[in-house]
C-alpha cells in the first residue's frame, strides 16, 4: 500500500507525457474558446467551430468537455484563478515595505491593492475582463446548472480571500465589524460598475472618468464601514505605486 501511495504521489509531481500532452490540448481549448468568444460573443462559441479551429474531429473535442456549457465555465474559471493568484502575488509585496504602518493602515492598504488588481486587469486584460463581465453580469442562464456549479469553488476561493481581507481590517480597528461576505460582495459589485464605463470614457465630455468614479465609490463605502478618512486617502496613494498604476 505504501508502494501504490509513493508511485501516485510521484505521478502528481512529474506528469507523464500522456497527461502533459492532454494539458497542453486542454489550454489550447481554453485559449481557443476565449479567442471565440471575444469575437462574436456567446454565439459564436460552438463545439464543431471550435473543433475546426483546433484541428480535430469533433468527438475529439467532446473526450476533453462534455459540450460548450462545460468550456464556457472553464473559460470562468481559468480568468477567476488568475484574478485570485495575481491578487495572492501584490498581497505579498504590499506586505513587505509596510513596516512603517500601523495594523489599520496596513489592512487598508490591502483592501485597496484587491481594488487595484481588478483594475489593472480590466487594463491589462481586457479580453478576459471583458468575458468575465459578460459571462457573469448576463442576468440569463447561460450554462445549465450541473456545468456551472463547477465555478463556485474557484469563486469562493477568491471571495474567501477577499472576506478576509475585510475580517482582518474590523479585527485591526480599520472598519466597524460587519460581515465581510457582505461586504466583499458590495465592493465587488460598486467596483465592476464603475469598470464598466471605461467604454463609454471616449464619448464624455471631462465628466466620466471610470478610475476616478471606482476611486470615489470606494471610498465611500470603506468611510461608512467606518475607515478614517486620511488613512484611507494615503492608502489609496500607496497602493497605487505597489501595483505600479498611474493616478
Amino acid at each position: 500500500m505504501v508502494h501504490i501511495c509513493v508511485n501516485m504521489i510521484h505521478s502528481f509531481d512529474h506528469p507523464t507525457p500522456r497527461q502533459q500532452k492532454r494539458e497542453a490540448m486542454f489550454d489550447r481549448i481554453i485559449e481557443a474558446a476565449m479567442a471565440a468568444l471575444s469575437r462574436g460573443g456567446l454565439h459564436s462559441l460552438t463545439m464543431q467551430g471550435l473543433a475546426g479551429e483546433l484541428g480535430l474531429a469533433v468527438g475529439a473535442l467532446y473526450r476533453y468537455f462534455p459540450g460548450k456549457d462545460g468550456i464556457i465555465v472553464a473559460v470562468q474559471r481559468r480568468i477567476i484563478e488568475t484574478i485570485r493568484e495575481e491578487l495572492a502575488t501584490a498581497l505579498k509585496q504590499a506586505d513587505a515595505p509596510s513596516s512603517g504602518l500601523d495594523r489599520r493602515q496596513a489592512a487598508l492598504l490591502r483592501l485597496w491593492v484587491m481594488v487595484r488588481v481588478y483594475e489593472a486587469m480590466a487594463r491589462s486584460r481586457p479580453t478576459e475582463f471583458g468575458l468575465l463581465s459578460m459571462t457573469l453580469g448576463d442576468p440569463r442562464q447561460l450554462v445549465q446548472d450541473e456545468d456551472a456549479g463547477q465555478l463556485v469553488p474557484s469563486m469562493l476561493e477568491l471571495f474567501a480571500l477577499v472576506e478576509g481581507l475585510f475580517a482582518t481590517a474590523a479585527a485591526a480597528g480599520a472598519l466597524n465589524l460587519g460581515d465581510p461576505a457582505r461586504r466583499t460582495l458590495v465592493l465587488w459589485t460598486a467596483v465592476q460598475g464603475a469598470l464598466q464605463l471605461r467604454k463609454l470614457e471616449r464619448f464624455a465630455v471631462g465628466a466620466l472618468h471610470a478610475s476616478a468614479i471606482l476611486d470615489e465609490a470606494v471610498f465611500a463605502l470603506l468611510l461608512g464601514w467606518g475607515a478614517n478618512a486620511a488613512d484611507t486617502h494615503a492608502m489609496k496613494s500607496r497602493a497605487l505605486h505597489l501595483t505600479g498604476m498611474s493616478p
